[in-house]
């Protein structure tokens, strides 16, 4: 079967260029039972108002129906003792008034400090690295100061190594030698 005109409508609906008539040929095709896969997506959009005029709206007599239900129903009285408050209770709300200000003090300072290290440098100090020059004239002379450097951190390096791989009887101190030096 052609649903040409259907398909048709279709477009013109989605530009907004359908009459009301148009419209209800639409929703009286969608509202059949046997309609094609390629259209059966639409279905739900115009058959939308026929569902909601079958849904039963509740009466004029809901509202005192509702009102007698909640009424029958025994709510649980809650007790509420008035005993005096020990004076930790009464002054908790202080109590947290003063972290909440101690806890902003220390902020404020570390922010304040963080803000204001570069002024508390001491003269020499030089965070600027256009400020910095070549220390070394020769290439030469600054490569075996960095090996000299590296070296002695190699040497230092080894004697830790060579402290840890010691094991426990190398280090062990009998009681006599302890004994000798008490004072």
């Amino acid at each position: 079967m052609d649903y040409k005109y259907i398909e048709q409508l279709l477009q013109r609906y989605w530009l907004c260029e359908t009459t009301t008539e148009e419209e209800a040929i639409l929703r009286s095709f969608f509202s059949q039972s046997h309609i094609p896969a390629e259209l059966a997506g639409y279905r739900d959009l115009f058959v939308y108002e026929q569902a909601e005029a079958q849904t039963q709206a509740p009466g004029a007599d809901f509202d005192e129906r509702l009102l007698a239900i909640v009424e029958k129903q025994e709510r649980p009285v809650k007790v509420v003792s008035i005993g005096q408050l020990s004076l930790y209770k009464r002054l908790r709300p202080l109590m947290h008034a003063a972290a909440c200000i101690v806890g902003l003090a220390f902020v404020g300072s570390a922010a304040s400090y963080i803000f204001n290290r570069q002024a508390n440098m001491p003269e020499g100090w030089d965070y600027d690295a256009n400020s910095y020059a070549d220390s070394y004239e020769n290439p030469t002379d600054a490569l075996e100061t960095i090996d000299d450097s590296f070296q002695a951190l190699h040497d230092a390096l080894g004697a830790s190594a060579e402290m840890s791989n010691m094991t426990g009887d190398s280090l062990a101190i009998d009681a006599n030698t302890l004994n000798n030096l008490k004072p």
